[in-house]
């Protein structure tokens, strides 16, 4: 199944953690689309008073009604009440992630900041030094441990062991890759994946037991280097975008696009999921995957 809430090219999605509800954003509009999953009808829309595209959508998991997202600003929006309960007012922020405590920390420019997104949104915190180009992706690995990519071709570990001054007690912990972007982070297995753009594979970094080692490398067929495309897991199964989206390491072929799309975004609930593409378009891929 297939459904097209917007008529440009899709820059985030996320999927509820029941499966039923995705939000998602486009290239032409800050505002987000809340649809139905199981008729792919837009149900409402949530207005956004920022001038650039959302670059990130990405549900609480403590509060389910909770979504986040990045327009250069943060928000935490209230999906029953379609407002935005918090403002975090960074102004480059492009991802966003949830820590312990009610702690968001948000990437843009070369810095990771943090917010308070309990009442205020107020910041609290920055990390700055530990990259030399835009920061483009982080992803959280545990309440208080996150992994950060970044233009620079840098990929960080950070522990913030519930310290109260985030930016005088953060540890940092890897640094490599000298000038290949990394455009995308993620965390599976103990161990953090990273997407290479330019290079078109994905690597896994084991922090603890190898040594700050790439344990193995997976190809990327479909990489499009015009366009950020998404890997995910679904359920055990690393899976990516492109001109098709692919199981990665048999590169067997889950959905081919249409109309000289690029599948860019990915969202997963276990084994069942969602893809967005450049021409508007969110596809179901629950029946793909086995």
């Amino acid at each position: 199944m297939s459904f097209r809430p917007h008529s440009s090219a899709v820059t985030a999605l996320a999927l509820s953690a029941s499966g039923r509800v995705c939000v998602s954003a486009c290239v032409d509009s800050p505002a987000i689309a809340l649809s139905s999953v199981l008729n792919g009808k837009v149900v409402a829309e949530l207005a956004n008073d920022t001038i650039k595209p959302v670059t990130f959508l990405g549900f609480d998991p403590a509060q389910p009604q909770r979504m986040l997202s990045c327009s250069g600003d943060v928000k935490i929006w209230d999906i029953e009440t379609l407002q935005p309960v918090v403002k975090m007012h960074g102004s480059n922020v492009v991802q966003a992630a949830y820590l312990d405590n009610g702690v968001v920390a948000g990437c843009g420019g070369t810095s990771v900041d943090f917010y308070d997104s309990r009442v205020s949104g107020r910041p609290i915190g920055t990390l700055q030094g530990y990259h030399t180009d835009d920061v483009l992706s982080i992803y959280v690995s545990s309440g208080t441990q996150f992994v950060s990519g970044g233009n620079d071709g840098v990929v960080n570990l950070f522990d913030l062991r519930g310290a109260r001054n985030i930016a005088l007690d953060t540890e940092i912990v890897f640094d490599m890759f000298d000038r290949i972007s990394v455009t995308q982070v993620a965390w599976k297995y103990g161990r953090c994946f990273a997407k290479l753009h330019g290079a078109a594979r994905i690597v896994e970094i084991d922090f603890v037991r190898k040594n700050n080692e790439i344990t193995s490398q997976h190809t990327v067929v479909v990489d499009e280097e015009k366009y950020r495309v998404d890997f995910a897991f679904a359920g055990e199964t690393l899976v990516a975008g492109g001109d098709r989206v692919v199981e990665v390491d048999s590169q067997r072929t889950l959905l081919q696009g249409e109309r000289d799309e690029v599948l860019t975004r990915l969202a997963f609930v276990g084994t069942g999921g969602l893809c967005a593409s450049t021409g508007g378009y969110i596809y179901n891929l629950d029946q793909n995957i086995y």
